[in-house]
């Protein structure tokens, strides 16, 4: 009796670490992706989308950046079939060579080198530059942005309260308004300049003109006293 209970007892503990692994289990997500249209199918853990996010391990992002960029270079490739290529060389015809085996050899391992080299100079570009890391972060901001409705990533500006957003519209506004009024005054200014550069030209035209009118005066006064004099 007491070895049934016990075996009893071993089974629950069994079933409840069972559960217990069960519920540890680490949540994933999965992406569809089909490669020739660019969509990538990956299930990813949650502290794996953590280490992507932290620049750990590449994340999301870099994976379709060099898929396409894959993608790109072996449909460019393509465009060049083996028959374009055998048209291009057929001439170098031997009688000692079979041309088509050759060119078909010449044909897989150059285009295949040639892809090969392309896709690691891309990717120690993108070490040397850091792309991964930059799009990690990128990630990181996007996923901090706070969620609407609909799931999707809410725009920057919803961060600021409403309030704080009226009145930096009413800023703005007042900046616009000042740099129109600021605009307005100068103008004002450089018109009351010319009007005073004009003002003080007339008053030097009318010294003038008194001057000579003075002087003219004085002349006929002369010439009255002395007419008088000649008179007596």
């Amino acid at each position: 009796m007491n070895n049934n209970n016990s075996n009893n007892n071993n089974n629950n503990n069994n079933n409840n670490n069972d559960k217990t692994s069960n519920n540890t289990i680490e949540k994933t997500t999965t992406l569809n992706v089909d490669y020739d249209k660019g969509i990538l199918n990956l299930e990813i853990g949650e502290s794996d989308i953590l280490k992507c996010i932290s620049g750990e391990i590449e994340g999301i992002r870099m994976i379709k950046l060099r898929m396409f960029h894959d993608l790109v270079i072996d449909k460019s490739l393509s465009e060049l079939p083996f028959q374009k290529f055998y048209d291009c060389y057929s001439s170098l015809n031997n009688n000692n060579l079979n041309t088509k085996s050759f060119l078909s050899y010449l044909y897989t391992n150059v285009f295949q080198t040639l892809s090969e080299r392309i896709k690691s100079d891309f990717q120690l570009i993108c070490q040397e530059r850091q792309i991964s890391i930059r799009l990690s972060e990128l990630e990181r901001l996007l996923r901090e942005q706070p969620t609407i409705l609909n799931d999707k990533r809410a725009p920057p500006s919803s961060i600021i309260n409403p309030e704080e957003q009226i009145m930096s519209q009413i800023i703005d506004l007042k900046m616009t308004e000042r740099e129109r009024l600021l605009k307005i005054y100068q103008n004002l200014l450089n018109e009351n300049k010319k009007i005073k550069r004009q003002e003080t030209d007339l008053e030097k035209q009318k010294t003038v003109l008194v001057d000579q009118i003075n002087t003219k005066i004085e002349n006929i006064k002369k010439i009255v006293d002395l007419s008088v004099s000649l008179d007596s």
